[in-house]
Parts: structure tokens; sequence; C-alpha cells
């Protein structure tokens, strides 16, 4: 009787011991899980394509007589990520304003919404790590100068980049805009 006692006794202590072996090792599976997922993060975060707006090129415009018509601006963005930016997307428009202020805010279009100011894309490209891309040109004719220095005008440059990095598609689509007067 002793040795049934003593057996039911060593069962239930067997059962305590499985259930806090499960429980640890649940426990132990949740923190692996959850540790995976910031590892996941951490790798994206530090590891995505970054695209911004690096600099704006200026070039002069010219007729087919050589005579000159006014300048043209490109717009160009880098990659300062350590990956490649794929599928990139350049677009670039200047919007033109009446020159009574020189203020950013003043600017931007009442609800600015870049991409309904797009006017002209390019093809789709891919942005190495530390590699630029320029948008296409955007001319400002001898009369927009003029305005300018006279202060009726300012011309404010939007540009858009839409682009995947490599964790595409467990990443959304990346957008970059910039807006300078």
């Amino acid at each position: 009787m002793w040795s049934v006692i003593a057996a039911g006794i060593a069962g239930i202590v067997g059962l305590i011991f499985i259930k806090r072996s499960t429980d640890a090792a649940s426990i132990s599976a949740n923190a692996a899980q959850k540790s995976a997922e910031i590892s996941e993060k951490t790798l994206i975060a530090t590891q995505r394509a970054f695209v911004m707006f690096n600099a704006a090129t200026v070039g002069t415009g010219v007729d087919s007589s050589g005579t000159l018509t006014g300048f043209v601006i490109r717009p160009v963005v880098k990659n300062a990520g350590p990956t490649p930016a794929l599928n990139a997307t350049v677009h670039a428009t200047a919007v033109r304003l009446p020159g009574r202020t020189r203020t950013m805010a003043d600017a931007m279009p009442p609800n600015h919404d870049p991409p309904a100011l797009i006017a002209v894309g390019q093809s789709r490209v891919t942005i190495p790590p530390g590699g630029d891309v320029g948008s296409h040109l955007i001319p400002l004719t001898n009369q927009d100068i003029a305005d300018i220095l006279a202060n009726k005008l300012i011309v404010a440059i939007h540009v858009f980049v839409e682009y995947e990095d490599v964790f595409f598609p467990t990443t959304p689509q990346r957008y970059t805009a910039w807006c300078g007067v």
C-alpha cells in the first residue's frame, strides 16, 4: 500500500515537474520569438535603402540658335542606405507662386500633397548604396529669372521619390518628399 501511495506522490511530483518544464519552454519560446522579431525590425531599420534629396544642379537653357532661353534645374536624390533602392522613380515639378514672401510656409500650396504636384516621372531605376540619380530637367525662362530677382515670383521645386527596399514586399513601398524655394 505504501508503494501505491509513493507511486502516486511520485506521479504528482512528476506532473508538477512536467508542467513547470512546459511553462519554462513556452516562456523561452515566446522570448525567442520576440527576440527574432526585434532582430528583424533592427535589420530592416539599419540595412534598408534610405533615399533623400541631395542637391540640385543648374544649367543653361539654349535654343537651336545658341540663344540663352533661361536655366534648367535638375533635382538629384541620393541613396544614403547600405542596400539598393529598387524600382525607384524620381518625380519633380516647379510650382510658380506670387513672390510677395520668401518663406517656405507661404510657398506651400494649401493642403499640399506631393503626388498631386507630379508633372513628369522617369522610368524606374535601381539606386545603389551611395549612388544618386537626377530627375528630369525643370525649365526656368529668362522671364522667370527676372521675376524672381524683382520679388514677383517664387519657384518652389517639389521632388517626390517612390522606391522599394530589398525587404519588399515584407516592408511597404517607401516615399520621400522634399520642397525647396
